[in-house]
């Protein structure tokens, strides 16, 4: 075998060395690729989140609430408010005498010494909540003592000027002061403004640097909202209804008010109340008994209220005005004998008479002239078994048989406004579509809602939902409510110097829905 050339040799090792030369400088390379693009990632990429989480640990941060939104009648009344309070807190870390603190805190704000010392001197927590919605006047005198390591922040509590006027509709926030019920709960997203931030440079420990300065971002405050009620027909209605429960020695009374050219709801009172600035928080049933709004989450049997509506739809469908009805003080239906309410009967009875006489039999017949489809695309026009969309939690929608259930005898007994269920704001709706020229409208809590520098959010344009009777329809049915007054058994309800039309009704309350209207004007 002949053996290599010695310059052979050398060639193969030159080789051999260029090639570990420039295996390494790649490797090189790729390192420094890998460093530059791991500092890319951190630096470019993920340098907010790391920039975020130094901060937290260089610097303490207080929370600034924001003040929440203020609630106005139509008219600019404060409805709600908003008052500073403090909310105090401790960083254990800062406290250089933790009995002194303990104590002034224990005394001042009514809280247990031992709990407090206890938690200052063991937690091990960068900061500790002592108590919110302290009052501004506790507050400062704390503030003044300066302790060391005791923290303050204003925070915002919720007031109410008028106390229990519209407490069902305003309804309440928590601790938080997030809106729990009613107006505050359904429009918190707007009455809620933005936090803002108290920032405080620290060591690791937490410890306040002597150099520090504390740095702030101010907090946004929530939007105003502006409702369509008049406090002072409100103020008028809750006088009313409690007078009226006292008087009948009833469980509760109620009253709503619309305006019934726009649906915007005036007033809208309930007793028994509560005091908004003393909310029952600690006894549930309590609580879920006043605060509840009755006019729109309940459901009652109407009565006699409810022939305005067979009278309505008879009226559309081509009634004969001249048609009479005898009442013997009953009518028999499928073998069953349903009274009227004045057991010797009312005799011969035409529509006008029916109404101011407020007669059954009348309805009755009425109803059973009609047929189950008609009545029924009558009421359902009318809005009867279906919510009415107001700006409110909890509606019901009412109880209306189905209509492929409905027997003789139940079609005759809701003509008379028996075997239905209905709210009082699907009534006074329906009402005020009868005496407006026959127009349903949605009805509305707000107004409008701007925000704190006045700019506006949005204004309440009045919905349409149908027109449910003609105009001729609509004049004719106000001439009778108004009979019903002047002649018939809403005698009480008249007022001088307006014209009064009305419907009583008794089923276990007495209701009586009046519509007025002066200088030929509608309210």
């Amino acid at each position: 075998m002949q053996r290599p050339r010695e310059a052979d040799i050398k060639t193969n090792s030159l080789y051999l060395t260029r090639r570990r030369l420039l295996i390494m400088a790649l490797a090189i390379v790729f390192l420094f690729c890998v460093l530059i693009g791991r500092l890319f990632y951190i630096q470019v990429i993920d340098g907010s989140a790391l920039q975020t989480k130094a901060a937290e640990q260089w610097y303490r941060d207080l929370p600034l609430k924001a003040a929440r939104g203020y609630i106005y009648d139509t008219k600019g009344t404060v409805l709600a408010e908003s008052e500073d309070v403090y909310s105090i807190y401790v960083r254990p870390n800062a406290v250089t005498d933790a009995v002194a603190v303990a104590r002034v805190l224990a005394d001042t704000l009514g809280l247990s010494y031992d709990k407090i010392y206890t938690r200052i001197t063991t937690e091990r927590v960068s900061e500790i909540t002592i108590k919110k919605a302290v009052d501004k006047a506790t507050g400062e005198s704390i503030k003044k003592l300066g302790l060391d390591g005791v923290y303050f922040t204003i925070d915002s509590k919720r007031s109410y000027p008028e106390g229990n006027l519209l407490a069902q509709v305003i309804g309440f926030t928590n601790i938080d002061n997030e809106g729990q019920s009613g107006i505050e709960g359904y429009y918190n997203q707007y009455l809620t403004g933005v936090d803002g931030f108290a920032y405080t440079e620290t060591d690791i420990k937490g410890v306040e640097l002597e150099d520090s300065v504390t740095k702030y971002v101010p907090s946004i405050p929530g939007c105003n909202v502006t409702l369509s009620i008049d406090a002072n027909i409100q103020s008028f209605a809750e006088t009313a209804v409690i007078d009226a429960k006292q008087e009948w020695q009833s469980k509760s009374a109620s009253m709503i008010v619309m305006d019934c050219t726009t649906g915007g709801i005036v007033a809208a009172a309930i007793s028994p109340s509560y005091d908004l600035n003393d909310i029952p928080r600690d006894d549930i049933t309590l609580l879920n008994a006043l605060t509840k709004n009755t006019l729109i989450v309940d459901v009652y049997e109407p009565g006699s209220t409810f022939k305005t509506f067979t009278a309505a739809t008879a009226l559309e469908n081509g009634l004969d005005l001249g048609k009479s009805y005898y009442c013997k003080g009953y009518h028999i239906v499928d073998g069953q004998r349903i009274k009227c309410w004045k057991y010797i009967g009312h005799g011969s009875q035409n529509l006008a008479d029916g109404f101011k006489n407020s007669c059954n039999v009348v309805f009755m017949n009425l109803a059973l002239s009609l047929g189950t489809e008609k009545l029924y695309d009558g009421l359902e026009a009318f809005g009867f078994g279906q919510k009415t969309d107001v700006d409110f939690y909890g509606e019901s929608s009412g109880i209306l048989m189905k209509e492929e259930n409905v027997k003789t005898v139940d079609l005759a007994r809701i003509g008379f406004g028996q075997a239905i269920a209905v709210t009082p704001l699907q009534m006074v709706s329906a009402f005020s579509a009868v005496v407006n020229g026959g127009i349903l409208y949605e009805p509305y809590f707000v107004q409008s809602i701007d925000s704190y520098e006045g700019k506006n959010v949005y204004t309440h344009q009045k919905t349409e939902v149908r027109r449910v009777i003609s105009e001729k329809t609509s004049a004719l049915l106000r001439e009778y409510l108004g009979l019903v007054v002047s002649e018939g058994s809403g005698k009480k309800a008249q007022v001088e110097g307006y014209f009064v039309g009305g419907k009583t009704g008794v089923f276990g309350l007495t209701c009586v829905i009046i519509a007025m209207k002066k200088r030929g004007i509608m309210a």
